[in-house]
């Protein structure tokens, strides 16, 4: 069983990975965070059972010498393509060598878990992958783009979705830290497979749960597999407060417009309606 961490950062998901895989191959551009990496797993990497890729991930070169763009406040959002102009003073640029996702997994075996964390190439990866007929059982992308989202519920062999919300990964899994299976802090992947605690769900289903909470920092997993289906629950995403509303406007849209009315009607009465100035 091998887990594939596209996007490994400093390895803050690779315990957790390690506890679950017989192999665990991450995947990393920058290499002071590899270096990091190296100091904290090096007993896993030399016996194998972790296998550190210091490479950019590319869907058009391999082997090449390529730019990457390195936050130098937050090393997380480093990037492959050149950052927007407002931003580029934020970022430096090193060279990295260039893989292909797909050469990487035909020289590291089948995956059973591929996560996908990379600053605007998700996309991209995902293409390369099913381009080479890549379809892990298990597979999780960050969904803040459109595209991203149509690209994995519209692939025909996965058929159980769910999400993971990054805002409230760590109130709803405190058991973490774990020495076994490490700590998941405010940007990990979290869990996936059968330990999601969120009801997985149907492709229409999971449509109307984005539909009501939009796409943002969710982490979208798919399987291949039939999952136990079990009903949206908007409190897994989101505030109890966005929670509530989202569930009244899903099942109950005519009672949700009488009650947008009702506070409308009390806002004004109070004089705490502002109207959205006209353009």
């Amino acid at each position: 069983m091998v887990i594939y961490d596209f996007g490994a950062n400093h390895g803050q998901n690779l315990r957790y990975f390690l506890s679950k895989a017989e192999k665990v191959v991450a995947v990393e551009a920058n290499p002071v965070l590899c270096d990091i990496i190296k100091g904290e797993f090096a007993s896993e990497l030399e016996s194998g059972k972790l296998v550190l890729v210091n490479c950019c991930l590319s869907v058009d070169t391999e082997g090449e010498m390529v730019d990457f763009y390195v936050h130098t406040k937050k090393p997380g959002i480093s990037q492959f393509g050149k950052p927007d102009e407002a931003e580029l003073h934020n970022f430096k640029v090193i060279q990295c060598i260039s893989k292909r996702p797909s050469s990487i997994i035909k020289e590291n075996g089948t995956p059973y878990y591929v996560k996908i964390d990379l600053e605007f190439y998700d996309r991209f990866v995902l293409q390369e992958l099913f381009a080479n007929n890549i379809v892990p059982e298990l597979i999780s992308v960050e969904v803040h783009e459109k595209d991203v989202y149509d690209l994995l519920l519209n692939r025909p062999e996965y058929i159980s979705f769910n999400a993971v919300s990054g805002e409230k990964l760590t109130e709803l899994y405190p058991e973490f830290p774990s020495k076994k299976m490490g700590t998941f802090t405010l940007h990990c992947a979290g869990p996936f497979g059968s330990e999601i605690r969120s009801p997985w769900l149907t492709r229409p289903n999971v449509n109307k749960m984005f539909k009501e909470i939009g796409l943002g920092w969710y982490d979208l997993h798919a399987s291949t597999k039939k999952m136990p289906y079990g009903e949206i629950d908007f409190n897994y995403y989101t505030n109890p407060e966005r929670a509530l509303r989202a569930k009244i406007r899903m099942n109950s849209p005519l009672l949700f417009r009488f009650l947008k009315g009702v506070n409308w009607v009390r806002l004004k009465l109070t004089g705490k309606y502002k109207p959205t100035a006209k353009h």
